[in-house]
């Protein structure tokens, strides 16, 4: 898991694999607020973004997730959210594994894993989680719920990330 902001991102990019720098530039180069709720294309299914609206929520109503093939940028535009991270050691309780079909296994949301650290980001905060970052977004923080995220999903294969028996 990596965490940073787009005010200082642009410093960063040579450090990152094409692809993840080829979803960062996406973010940097658009006007985020104006993006409208969907899909939008950055390299096919390669790299792509999505943009959503929705009221956080108290963070026991959340569930832990992680995907397989695709790396996660997830980019706060307005508002702010908490998002717990793991690792896939410190949770068990699989409530649906959808893997196959969505790239997204869901946790519990009752597990309390014992290492779970918080983020809170702000509006231009973000967050990158790899396959073996288990996360629990859309967390409420504070009294604010009101968020618009955008979430860039990286082949985790373009960016040398080949499943290993996670």
């Amino acid at each position: 898991m990596i965490a940073g902001n787009l005010n200082t991102i642009g410093q960063e990019l040579g450090m990152y694999p094409a692809a993840i720098r080829q979803g960062l530039n996406f973010l940097l180069e658009h006007d985020l607020a104006a993006l409208p709720a969907g899909r939008h294309e950055i390299d096919g299914q390669r790299v792509f973004a999505k943009v959503s609206c929705y009221d956080a929520e108290p963070a026991d109503q959340r569930r832990p997730e992680r995907h397989e093939d695709y790396i996660d940028i997830q980019c706060i535009v307005m508002g702010e959210e908490k998002i717990g991270v793991c690792s896939m050691d410190d949770v068990h309780l699989v409530d649906s594994d959808k893997l196959a079909s969505n790239d997204i296994l869901y946790y519990n949301a009752a597990e309390k894993p014992a290492e779970e650290m918080w983020l809170t980001l702000p509006a231009g905060g973000l967050a990158i989680f790899f396959p073996w970052d288990v996360h629990r977004p859309n967390c409420q923080a504070g009294e604010h719920k009101a968020v618009k995220k955008i979430v860039v999903k990286v082949s985790a294969a373009a960016c040398g990330c080949e499943k290993r028996g996670f």
